[in-house]
């Protein structure tokens, strides 16, 4: 375990909020904790901030969203027409294969071409401003693909540009069956 030295870090990934505190419960009774938190989390997939990060929150589990370009959709090469794993792989269609997705992407690549700051840098940025998350993980497959992720870094993201991108994507809806409420 933890304190014998043999566990440095637990961490969960993809649980749901309701299995991230049964988790917790349990590390609990044998004198741990879950340390950290992997859910997919971008722009276009917004449902974490409902129950997962406000549960992460309450927790102090660290929050290290994965996907923060929803599979390369929101780094703008798409609504330029280039091609990718989007077309090419099944899962990654079926993801961000709503035509709502592609508008938002196109939405985000506009918005950064009038601010001069990249879309990746600006997909990246929006989310590791919220405040549960920790870190952000990101990928790429060579130096000019990860520069832009990189780049969100040094962005310091205003309020207003997070609000700006924030309305570009449906917020998601309340984990309780009251939406007319919100």
């Amino acid at each position: 375990m933890q304190s014998q030295g043999l566990i440095c870090y637990i961490g969960v990934s993809n649980f749901a909020a309701w299995q991230i505190m049964k988790a917790q419960a349990v590390c609990k009774a044998i004198g741990t904790q879950i340390d950290v938190c992997q859910p997919m989390y971008n722009l276009v997939k917004r449902q974490v901030k409902v129950e997962i990060l406000p549960a992460c929150a309450d927790q102090g589990i660290a929050v290290s969203p994965f996907s923060p370009l929803g599979g390369g959709l929101l780094t703008g090469k798409h609504a330029k027409g280039a091609e990718g794993r989007l077309q090419d792989d099944k899962t990654y269609a079926a993801r961000y294969g709503q035509p709502w997705m592609h508008e938002v992407a196109r939405d985000l690549a506009t918005l950064s071409q009038r601010l001069g700051i990249a879309a990746t840098t600006l997909a990246v940025a929006w989310v590791a401003r919220h405040p549960a998350v920790t870190s952000t993980l990101i990928s790429g497959r060579n130096v000019d693909q990860l520069q832009p992720s990189l780049d969100a870094m040094g962005l310091d993201l205003s309020g207003d540009s997070y609000a700006e991108i924030s309305q570009l994507s449906p917020k998601p809806t309340p984990a309780t069956d009251r939406s007319e409420e919100t």
